[in-house]
């Protein structure tokens, strides 16, 4: 993948139960391609509405118009 600040619109990060095997996406938030800093992950998921537990993560890369979308794989996060 050759993405670049030009081709990125923007992030999105997706949320899972592992143990949830059609493996049902819920979107955490939504970031600018220009935000540089990380999300405070346990406020987000505390926003969401989440139980604590185990979730897993994924990062989705949004590109510009004909720009394809690019999803991560799933990253083990632990909610306390």
């Amino acid at each position: 993948m050759y993405a670049t600040h030009g081709t990125i619109h923007n992030f999105n990060i997706w949320y899972a139960a592992p143990s949830d095997e059609q493996q049902n996406l819920f979107l955490l938030t939504s970031a600018a391609a220009s935000q540089r800093s990380a999300a405070n992950l346990n406020g987000l998921f505390q926003a969401a509405g989440a139980t604590p537990g185990t979730y897993n993560i994924y990062v989705e890369l949004v590109g510009m118009p004909m720009i394809m979308n690019q999803m991560s794989p799933p990253v083990p996060y632990n909610y306390e």
